[in-house]
């Protein structure tokens, strides 16, 4: 399935056209695109690895640092997005003025080295400030990909390349939940992040060896080798498209539910039906890698079909996303039945992945040509600082404060009162509909 997945993102990658404006040259061809497509989805498997295997190895670390709940959603959630929010423009600043390759690699780097840093942790406050380097290491690699792969890219094309970047990130998670369950029951939490550590370096130095640098507004026919626009310019020409301050404020919201889940999944598994890490791990490999995987991919190619009829299609589809994967969170977190509830779990993680690529093609979309990497960060801010940071936190922190009266049943109830964030999250999304057209009017201009 995968063999053929990849053929079929690779033939919609092929179909890029020739720009409409003879003026601007590529100085990559047809192979190439796929080729950088290919390695920044890599890096993006790296990224969601190290980001998914703190959740896994959560139980374990909190048992060995005796650790409170609260504790154990600091470091799933607001460790990580603490600096990541604050050096995310910073970095898309850079991404747009200079070298996206060389940023992208030192990122990469950067990330690795404090995933390993997390496994010589001898405390809690030494592993929290090692989870806050990992957040520095990754606050600039999102925007630098999307901005790369929009200069390479048209619009109709944009969602499905975008997806790949999502395959990538439900494959991290289930080599994350997956490998790392096992790594921890066979020979600790501590040599799971060391084995992270070791596959990024080597990839930071095949991204600053064989990536080049798109020419910005390649995809869109035009050449823009001018000076990047001053920082508060573009971030304040973004958010005054309403459509964009809305997809930003609904993804955000809706992320509170996603990453909530996401990181107390696993948690919950263990310690309200009683699974071990590597029953867990093994069925969220199958719900990460294959669930995931295939939820990913139908978003992105329904997503540019839908184009062809809507141009506002890209949002349709995060509204679908948000909207049944907050349903059937429902149902997965309140049976009884572990079984049936790691089924609809599975289900779950293919509609909680499909908004990835769509949502991304969206928002450049809404971006200029030079507002691309400071367009996707403002986005990831807001997906970060309120829902990677507040739903990890907010879970734990409701947790502990029924567990005195439902015991190991206060992390279940703790992970339903947070599902009501997907649907306020699509209200937003069907809000930034009725100012779409008009946005990426302004936008194209």
């Amino acid at each position: 399935m995968a063999n053929s997945t990849t053929i079929a993102t690779a033939a919609e990658l092929a179909a890029l056209p020739k720009p409409q404006n003879a003026s601007v040259q590529p100085s990559f061809g047809r192979g190439y695109v796929i080729y950088a497509v290919g390695l920044m989805t890599l890096v993006n498997v790296l990224n969601y690895m190290d980001r998914q295997l703190m959740a896994i190895l959560l139980e374990p670390i909190k048992r060995d640092f005796g650790l409170s709940d609260s504790q154990a959603g600091l470091l799933t959630g607001l460790a990580f997005s603490l600096l990541y929010t604050a050096l995310a423009l910073p970095a898309a600043r850079l991404a747009d003025r200079h070298s996206r390759r060389l940023l992208l690699s030192i990122a990469v780097a950067t990330w690795s080295l404090a995933t390993g840093l997390c496994g010589v942790a001898s405390s809690f406050s030494v592993l929290l400030i090692a989870r806050l380097g990992v957040g520095v290491g990754e606050a600039g690699v999102l925007p630098t990909m999307h901005s790369m792969i929009s200069d390479m890219l048209p619009p109709r094309r944009r969602a499905i390349a975008m997806s790949a970047l999502g395959v990538g990130a439900t494959t991290g998670a289930m080599i994350g939940v997956g490998l790392g369950g096992w790594v921890a029951q066979n020979h600790g939490w501590r040599t799971a992040f060391y084995a992270a550590m070791f596959p990024g370096l080597l990839i930071s130095l095949v991204v600053f060896l064989t990536l080049r640098n798109p020419p910005r507004g390649f995809s869109d026919g035009v050449q823009h080798d001018g000076p990047a626009p001053k920082l508060g310019e573009a971030v304040g020409a973004l958010l005054r498209r309403p459509a964009y301050r809305n997809i930003i404020i609904g993804i955000a919201l809706g992320a509170v539910g996603m990453m909530g889940s996401a990181a107390w999944s696993g948690p919950f598994y263990m310690r309200v039906h009683g699974l071990t890490p590597a029953e867990v791990g093994a069925w969220f490999t199958f719900a990460h890698g294959i669930s995931g995987f295939a939820g990913v991919l139908l978003g992105g190619a329904l997503a540019d079909w839908l184009h062809k009829y809507d141009d506002r299609a890209h949002v349709w589809v995060v509204s679908l996303s948000l909207g049944m994967a907050g349903v059937l969170s429902a149902v997965t977190y309140s049976v009884a039945d572990a079984r049936l509830s790691l089924i609809m779990y599975c289900l779950t993680a293919a509609f909680m992945a499909m908004w990835m690529g769509p949502l991304m093609a969206a928002q450049q979309g809404l971006s200029g040509v030079r507002y691309r990497a400071i367009g996707s960060a403002t986005q990831m801010i807001g997906f970060n600082l309120i829902g990677t940071a507040g739903g990890p936190l907010l879970i734990g922190a409701l947790s502990d404060a029924l567990a005195p009266r439902y015991g190991i049943e206060a992390l279940r109830y703790a992970m339903l009162l947070v599902l009501p964030f997907f649907f306020i999250g699509l209200l937003f999304m069907l809000m930034a509909l009725r100012t779409m057209r008009a946005d990426m009017a302004d936008a194209a201009r």
